[in-house]
C-alpha cells in the first residue's frame, strides 16, 4: 500500500485552489499547487505526483494544446482530470472525448471530487491508491465564528473579480450590496469634499476587509473604492454578510472590534492633519503607504504624488517640498515615481 497520494492542483483561481486544496488536504494528501501551465511542467518533472488535477482557465492560451502538451510529456504515466466549466475557449469536444469521460464540473462537492479521482486511481498502477470519503457524506460548512473563519470562508465561497489600476470597486452614492476582501494589491477608500478635492480616508491591503456600510438596512456607498495597483478581490453580498453575523455572537464582537480599531487610527489621522508638520505628514504617509504595500515595509513605493498629497490631507507642491527635503536628509531615495525608505527608523522620528 502507498503513502499520501499526492496531487499536482494547477488553477489560476484561488476561490479554486483554497477549496479544492482544503478538500484533499483534509483527505490526507499531498497537495502541490501550479498557477500556470508553465510551472506544471516544472513542477510535473520535480515531483512526479500521482494524480493532476487541472482547474485552470488559461485565458490567453490554446487550451487544446496545452493539453496535448501535458498528454504527450505525461499524461501516459500521470492521470488527468479536468474541469468542464472552463472548457469554454477552445475546442472543448476535443478534449472531453480524449480524457473519455475523465473530467467533472465545478463547483463540485467534496464527495463528488474525491469519488472522481478514487475513480480514475481505480485501476492499473494506482489500484491500491484511494482517497478516504466517508468524512464528507454529511459534512456540513463549518460555523463561522471569528475573523479567521470569514477569511477562510471568503477564500472558499466568495465570487473573485480582477481590477486594474486605477479602476473603481465601487462609487459614492451607489448601493452597498458587497463585502470585499483584498487579496492581492492595494485599495484606496476616498470621497471629494465641496470644492472637489479628493481625501483619501482608508487604505486596504491584502488580508483585510472592506465594504461595511449596510448591517441591518439597505444602504448606499458613502465614499468611493478604487485601485492604486492592479487587484484580486474577493466579496460576498451583504444578505449573505449579515447572515453569517447572525449565526454567531463571538463574529460579530471581533468584527465590531475591528472596526473600532480603524475609527482609532482614523482619529489619529485627523489629529495628525489637523496639528502635524507637513514634514511629519509627509513622512507618516510614506511610512503608511510602505507598510500597506504586500507587507514589504523596505520596498520601493510606487504611488502618484497626488494620492501621497490625498492621504497627507496637504497640497502635492507642499508634499514635494517635504519628500525633497527627506531625500537631502538621506532618510529616503527618490527615483523617478520610485520612493525608497533608506531609514526607517529616523523617517519614524521626523516631527
Amino acid at each position: 500500500m502507498r503513502g499520501n497520494i499526492k496531487i499536482l492542483l494547477i488553477a489560476d483561481s484561488i476561490q479554486l485552489r483554497s477549496s479544492t486544496q482544503k478538500i484533499l488536504t483534509d483527505s490526507d494528501c499531498e497537495v502541490l499547487i501550479a498557477e500556470s501551465s508553465s510551472d506544471a511542467f516544472l513542477e510535473l518533472k520535480l515531483s512526479k505526483p500521482d494524480l493532476l488535477f487541472w482547474g485552470i482557465s488559461m485565458r490567453n492560451s490554446n487550451i487544446y494544446s496545452a493539453y496535448l502538451a501535458l498528454q504527450k510529456d505525461f499524461g501516459a504515466h500521470i492521470p488527468i482530470i479536468i474541469i468542464t466549466s472552463l472548457l469554454n475557449l477552445n475546442a472543448p469536444g476535443k478534449i472531453e472525448n480524449t480524457l473519455n469521460e475523465n473530467y467533472i464540473t465545478y463547483p463540485f462537492s467534496a464527495k463528488a471530487l474525491l469519488d472522481k479521482i478514487n475513480n480514475t486511481l481505480s485501476k492499473g498502477e494506482y489500484a491500491k491508491l484511494t482517497v478516504p470519503t466517508k468524512n464528507f457524506k454529511s459534512r456540513k460548512l463549518r460555523s463561522i465564528t471569528s475573523l479567521k473563519d470569514l477569511l477562510y470562508y471568503f477564500r472558499t465561497e466568495a465570487e473573485e473579480i480582477d481590477i486594474v489600476k486605477n479602476k473603481p470597486v465601487y462609487k459614492e452614492q451607489k448601493h452597498a450590496n458587497y463585502v470585499y476582501l483584498v487579496e492581492s494589491g492595494l485599495v484606496k477608500i476616498h470621497r471629494m469634499d465641496e470644492y472637489g478635492k479628493q481625501l483619501i480616508t482608508g487604505l486596504y491591503k491584502p488580508k483585510e476587509f472592506f465594504g461595511f456600510y449596510s448591517f441591518k438596512e439597505i444602504s448606499s456607498y458613502p465614499e468611493t473604492a478604487t485601485c492604486l495597483t492592479t487587484s484580486k478581490l474577493l466579496r460576498i453580498s451583504n444578505s449573505k454578510f449579515q447572515e453569517l453575523l447572525s449565526q454567531s455572537s463571538n463574529l460579530s464582537l471581533e468584527l465590531a472590534q475591528l472596526l473600532s480599531d480603524k475609527l482609532s487610527q482614523l482619529k489619529n489621522h485627523l489629529l495628525e492633519m489637523a496639528y502635524g508638520s507637513v514634514l511629519k505628514k509627509t513622512s507618516n504617509t510614506i511610512l503608511q503607504f510602505a507598510e500597506n504595500i504586500e507587507n514589504k515595509p523596505h520596498q520601493s513605493i510606487k504611488i502618484c504624488r497626488n494620492d501621497l498629497a490625498n492621504v497627507a490631507g496637504i497640497s502635492t507642491e507642499s508634499l514635494i517640498r517635504s519628500l525633497s527635503f527627506l531625500k537631502k536628509e538621506r532618510l529616503i531615495d527618490i527615483n523617478g515615481r520610485d520612493i525608497k525608505i533608506l531609514n526607517y527608523h529616523k523617517l519614524q522620528l521626523v516631527r
